[in-house]
């Protein structure tokens, strides 16, 4: 577990300052990722896929979603990334925002600069106008269509038929107050769209601009205004839904040792002959403890007859009928009954 603390800590931090300015090449990232998955296994600069007891991309992921929580360098490169995008959308200082403005529309950051680094920014605009809403101003910056600037959701969402006849989907705010909806959509409508342009024009009977700069609100950004990249990773990454042993596994006093090799065994990826079966590192999966025909992750914790004797000198009953897995959910429901002492008891038992 310490070499995950220092895959997070050294490895990860090495390449910070260029993602923060530069999209990585996939060749780039599978290199480090090759490096980082090599030390984090083996402790040397290359490993072998037997050495690897679980796959890359489920490493990758939260603790919660049943990964280790070692960064994702490609999201993390766009999380970086999308921080030249809130610049450009912000009053900022920076000289790089001011002449990015003056060579491009904001609102799609379409213009003269055109490259691959460029592309690579601008094709992060859609999520972060998913992540933020505007405090409308002026209207330079917002995109009339595409933003969220009436604090109700984006105009094309909740016109979706309307949004299909204009002319102009990256159109500013300011540009389509100026020059009205209707100056902005193809000469014939639809019904349903003409319905629904009545429908947008009460909704902005009561828009009126200002000549301040707009400014975007999101949870993601701080009180200074700084685009946060933690909580915008954490929601590109989350999967959804927690994993049924992430508690028992990881909330505990449990060594960080032990925590790791119960993240194994839960998904029954520890050092069973069966397993070095498969890697083709012995000859045969049977239990050299009490000789029985295959040993896998179940039968070294609960099946074995020393363990078996193991859980009995301790006092804890085993189901065993439950496997890894279905054990700890079991363990997990009833750890709030249970003091962290006896909680840490059952993981340490595991891990000797």
């Amino acid at each position: 577990m310490a070499r995950v603390v220092l895959v997070n800590s050294v490895l990860d931090s090495l390449p910070t300052y260029a993602m923060m300015a530069l999209p990585l090449p996939p060749a780039l990232i599978a290199a480090m990722d090759a490096l980082r998955r090599a030390f984090m296994w083996t402790g040397e600069a290359k490993a072998s896929g037997a050495d690897c007891l679980i796959a890359w991309d489920l490493v990758t992921r939260p603790k919660e979603c049943d990964g280790l929580g070692i960064r994702d360098l490609a999201v993390q490169n766009r999380c970086l990334l999308m921080k030249l995008v809130h610049r450009l959308h912000n009053p900022t200082v920076s000289s790089w925002a001011t002449w990015a403005q003056e060579h491009c529309d904001v609102p799609s950051m379409d213009g003269e600069v055109a490259d691959d680094h460029w592309e690579a920014v601008r094709a992060l605009l859609p999520a972060y106008q998913d992540v933020t809403v505007v405090q409308i101003g002026n209207g330079r910056t917002t995109s009339f269509w595409r933003d969220d600037w009436l604090h109700t959701g984006r105009l094309a969402d909740r016109f979706p038929v309307l949004f299909s006849h204009t002319r102009r989907p990256t159109a500013s705010v300011r540009a389509v107050m100026s020059d009205g909806v209707r100056a902005h959509l193809v000469p014939r409508l639809s019904r349903v769209a003409d319905e629904e342009l009545s429908a947008l024009t009460v909704a902005l009977q009561d828009v009126s601009l200002s000549q301040a700069p707009d400014a975007r609100r999101s949870p993601m950004i701080d009180s200074t205004g700084k685009l946060c990249t933690a909580p915008l990773y954490k929601l590109l990454v989350d999967g959804g839904s927690n994993c049924d042993f992430a508690e028992f596994v990881w909330r505990n006093r449990s060594p960080p040792r032990v925590q790791f090799f119960m993240w194994l065994l839960v998904q029954e990826r520890i050092k069973s002959r069966a397993l070095l079966l498969t890697k083709h590192v012995v000859a045969d999966a049977s239990c050299e403890l009490c000789s029985a025909s295959y040993e896998d992750a179940d039968h070294i914790i609960f099946h074995c007859d020393t363990a078996a004797a193991l859980w009995s000198a301790v006092g804890i009953d085993v189901d065993l009928q439950r496997g890894c897995s279905d054990t700890s959910m079991v363990w997990t429901r009833s750890a709030r009954n249970r003091s962290g002492s006896d909680l840490k008891r059952s993981s340490d038992i595991l891990a000797s």
